[in-house]
This record gives C-alpha cells, structure tokens and sequence, in this order.
C-alpha cells in the first residue's frame, strides 16, 4: 500500500540525465497555463507532441524557461514513445491532486470504468 505522505515523482532519463518530475501546485499552475488545462497537457503528451513533452519536464523538474530548447532535443533524441509514456503518468499524479493513483477495489470503479461481475 502507497503511504498518503509519500509524493510520487517520476522519473526521466533523456541521453543520460535524469529529471524528477515533482507534483506540486507549481508544476500544475504551470502546465495548466501552458496548456489551458491539465487534461489537454495530458493530450498533447500521448499524441507525441515533442515540445508539450519538454513543457511537461520543465515544469515538473522546476527549470527555467530557457531549458525548454534543449529539452525539446533531449526528448526527440531519447524516443518520444517511452518519454510520453512517463509524462503521462506525471500528468496522471497531477490530475489526482498531487498522489499516486489508487487502484479500485474488487467490485470499485476503477480507471477504465466500473467492475465487471
């Protein structure tokens, strides 16, 4: 079981570096800003969108502005696939307030709707 006071943050490795997501309030004024929403960032990560992708990082890593330009190669160089694959799940974390996403219960809603008997 995940304990509440832990704040899950994700990890992306782009060429050999590696950048800690964290879900805090910033990280998510920030991409929602950016986006019009969080939902949208969330959209435009799954679609491949290689800058919403360094947005994403940048945010949730703390960096400035200008770190955005060569996140954008970073990203691009590491494979779009695996790197969308991880901001998805920080956007996930984001989108349920900041905490790792619970798993339902036999006979709960779960992700993709609800149980099935």
């Amino acid at each position: 079981m995940v304990n509440d006071l832990t704040v899950p943050e994700v990890e992306i490795d782009l060429s050999g570096e590696t950048f800690v997501l964290k879900p805090t309030l910033g990280a998510a004024i920030g991409i929602n800003a950016a986006f019009g929403g969080i939902f949208p960032a969330g959209q435009r990560a799954m679609s491949g969108d290689i800058a919403a992708i360094a947005v994403i990082i940048r945010h949730g890593a703390g960096l400035e502005q200008k770190a955005e330009r060569e996140l954008v190669e970073k990203v691009f160089r590491a494979g779009v696939p695996e790197v969308s694959a991880r901001a998805m799940r920080f956007i996930g974390i984001l989108m349920n307030g900041g905490k790792a996403e619970k798993e339902a219960a036999p006979g709960e809603a779960g992700p993709s709707g609800p149980a099935q008997s």
